[in-house]
C-alpha cells in the first residue's frame, strides 16, 4: 500500500512538472511552442524606423524633436518571424509630412516564409521653416485574412518632427 501511494505521488509530480515546464516554454516563446505542439503558423511583423542620414546610423526616436535637418530617412520593414509561410497578404505603407503623403505607394501583395523579410527605404525632404512632421504607418496583413501566431504586430505607427 505504501508503495503504490508513493508511486502515484511520483507520477503526479512528474505530471505536474511537465505540464509547468510547457507553460513557460510557451509564455515565454508562443512561436517555438506552438511550432512543437499546433500548427506552423506565421507571424507577421511591422517595423519602422527613421534616421537622419542615408547610411541609417542617426537613428531618430519615435516622438522626437530635431533640431534643423534637410532630409530624414524612414525605413519599413516586414518580416515573417513564425514557423509557417505568410502567403499572399497585403500591406500598405505611407508617410504624412504636416498632413500631406510624401509616399504613397499602391498597396501590394506578398507572401514571406519563415525567416524572410523584405525592407524598403522612403527619403523625407524638410524643406518647409518651422515644424515639419512626419508621420509613418505601416500596415501588414490587411484585413488579417491569414492566420497568424500573433495578430498584434502586424502595424505601427512612427512620428517625429523636424524644426528647421
Amino acid at each position: 500500500m505504501k508503495s503504490k501511494l508513493f508511486f502515484a505521488k511520483k507520477v503526479l509530480v512528474m505530471a505536474l512538472a511537465l505540464v509547468i515546464s510547457m507553460s513557460i516554454t510557451f509564455l515565454a516563446r508562443p512561436d517555438v511552442a506552438l511550432a512543437r505542439v499546433g500548427p506552423q503558423l506565421p507571424d507577421i511583423r511591422a517595423k519602422i524606423f527613421a534616421f537622419s542620414d542615408p547610411n541609417f546610423r542617426n537613428d531618430i526616436l519615435n516622438l522626437q524633436t530635431l533640431g534643423p535637418l534637410g532630409k530624414s530617412f524612414v525605413r519599413f520593414t516586414i518580416s515573417n518571424n513564425g514557423p509557417g509561410q505568410a502567403t499572399n497578404f497585403t500591406y500598405k505603407a505611407v508617410v504624412r509630412l504636416n498632413g500631406v503623403k510624401v509616399f504613397d505607394p499602391p498597396t501590394a501583395t506578398i507572401t514571406l516564409n519563415p525567416g524572410q523579410s523584405i525592407t524598403f527605404v522612403t527619403p523625407i525632404v524638410h524643406n518647409a521653416s518651422g515644424q515639419n512632421k512626419v508621420e509613418a504607418k505601416l500596415l501588414a496583413d490587411i484585413g488579417n485574412f491569414v492566420t497568424e501566431i500573433d495578430e498584434v504586430n502586424n502595424s505601427r505607427t512612427f512620428t517625429y518632427t523636424v524644426i528647421n
